[in-house]
């Protein structure tokens, strides 16, 4: 996985090439775009408040 993100790391996109599996966006929120391309949002508080629109929380393993 290639990631592009912010300079504060809480959002972003990401190239995964592999398979996607548990443990790739763990605790954070996710998008798939097309292809190998995911967008990503880390916010601590996503299992309470729920993730933007369009993605879906990731839990830690």
């Amino acid at each position: 996985m290639v990631e592009f993100a912010t300079l504060s790391l809480n959002r972003g996109y990401a190239y995964v090439s592999g398979a996607i599996g548990e443990g790739w966006f763990s605790d954070e929120c996710a998008r798939h775009l097309t292809g190998h391309w995911w967008a990503f949002a880390s916010d601590q508080q996503a299992p309470v408040t729920g993730c933007p629109f369009g993605y879906l929380f990731q839990p830690g393993g």
